[in-house]
């Protein structure tokens, strides 16, 4: 080892031995040190566990988050429902996107498929080559059934409602209209939904999961411990700056013969004195 290095080294020890003996001996300071060790064990152990979080979801992520995304590329393929609600928005849609999909899916007309099922089983047979179009509520449904092998991607594109068909000027009209109100009110909708639609893939938890993110806000707790220790190591070194002030005032205060006969008392128990 050159010597240059071993002085660099040595100096640096010596620093440490001194920085040891002037922080680490006192009260205050092994307050700081024990709040400060916990504090950074928090935060790795944060850091560590939302990274393994972040690589499972990165895993599970798509290249494909919006229509956008969709119509810019043509390795994976796409269609819809064959003269279904969703074949007919993209038909008669004037939107330069729209179009522009609806040219792609009709230039390969093997994307079209004559039921759910059928679209469904190609999706989980393409590897991740191939997206059905369909109603968000099926999507939902087919999302949370067994094997658990799809998911839904992106925003929706278009929104709609359901409607109950019945003839023009029914009697009926209004009263459906009221007994749907009263039910969206009361909860018995969704809880009819959570009754029938129970979700046996944990899609929910999986969704919430994916959309977490470690924040500031959630390692906040451990700011607010580093800080509390802090004001507790001041407080403890201005209580002991003040006391052993106290104490000093007071011993100056003592005459010369107390003094002396304090501090024979104390050479007497002190070995390395020659006391017993």
């Amino acid at each position: 080892m050159p010597s240059f290095v071993r002085n660099y080294v040595l100096h640096v020890w010596k620093f440490w031995l001194k920085f040891y003996h002037v922080i680490f001996t006192t009260t205050p300071g092994r307050i700081v040190g024990a709040v400060w060790w916990f504090f950074t064990v928090i935060l790795i152990s944060s850091y560590v566990s939302n990274f393994t979080a972040y690589l499972i979801v990165q895993k599970m992520s798509t290249p494909i988050s919006t229509p956008e995304d969709l119509a810019a590329q043509t390795e994976i393929e796409y269609g819809v429902l064959s003269h279904g609600s969703t074949w007919d928005f993209f038909k008669r849609s004037h939107s330069s996107l729209y179009s522009k999909m609806w040219q792609f899916m009709n230039s390969r007309t093997h994307v079209f498929v004559d039921t759910y099922d059928e679209g469904i089983q190609r999706v989980r047979n393409s590897n991740g080559k191939f997206a059905l179009l369909i109603e968000s509520p099926k999507n939902d449904f087919v999302n949370m059934r067994k094997p658990c092998d799809t998911m839904k991607v992106g925003r929706n594109i278009d929104v709609k409602g359901y409607g109950i068909a019945m003839p023009l000027g029914s009697p009926l009209r209004n009263r459906i209209n009221a007994a749907i109100v009263q039910l969206t009110d009361s909860g018995d909708l969704t809880r009819l939904e959570n009754k029938w639609w129970i979700d046996e893939c944990g899609y929910e938890a999986k969704e919430s999961f994916r959309n977490a993110e470690l924040t500031l806000n959630n390692i906040a707790g451990i700011f607010y411990i580093l800080v509390l220790g802090l004001i507790v190591a001041i407080a403890v070194a201005l209580f002991q700056f003040c006391y052993r002030t106290h104490s000093d005032q007071a011993n100056s205060k003592l005459p010369d013969a107390v003094k002396t006969v304090g501090k024979y008392k104390n050479n007497r128990h002190d070995p390395e004195n020659g006391g017993r």
